[in-house]
């Protein structure tokens, strides 16, 4: 009986400990630094170029809700995501725009060590401009993409 008490104490704690050592890594790659050179948008607010953190709003939260700041802390939006998956990791912390001719709107953020990253979803405006460009595009030469994408490498922060 003492024997199988020990034995059950010992597994929960360890369970404890690869809990916090898994909670302290993770929040320990909540927080991204990118330097946009170009203004961009995301959920409906056009945010200017510059140096930004993308952090969790809730230290030992999920992913879900990320903040986007700007270099001098100043929180400028607030944002519901939800996960996607690639089949590869991207090897660096990276952050996906979606380009239509000068508008740019921000729709990924990767951790550069897992296949799970989070996105945004599309804002009224970037469905729209969406829309009028595959229109556009039908009535061109069919290689011309309507969308690029622009992929920015950031940095974790500690």
């Amino acid at each position: 009986m003492k024997y199988q008490l020990g034995k059950a104490l010992a597994t929960i704690s360890f369970l404890v400990a690869m809990i916090i050592v898994t909670t302290g890594s993770v929040q320990a790659q909540s927080q991204v630094r990118v330097n946009v050179p170009f203004d961009f948008t995301v959920a409906n607010k056009t945010l200017p170029a510059g140096r930004y953190v993308v952090s969790r709003v809730q230290q030992y939260g999920t992913d879900s809700v990320l903040a986007i700041s700007g270099a001098n802390g100043h929180t400028h939006l607030i944002c519901l995501t939800y996960a996607v998956r690639s089949l590869d990791t991207k090897g660096k912390v990276t952050l996906v725009f979606h380009r239509y001719g000068d508008q740019s709107f921000l729709s990924q953020v990767w951790s550069g060590d897992s296949s799970t990253g989070r996105a945004f979803a599309q804002s009224r405006s970037e469905r729209e401009i969406n829309r009028k460009a595959r229109e556009a595009a039908r009535n061109v030469v069919k290689n011309e993409a309507p969308m690029e994408t622009i992929s920015l490498a950031g940095e974790p922060l500690k």
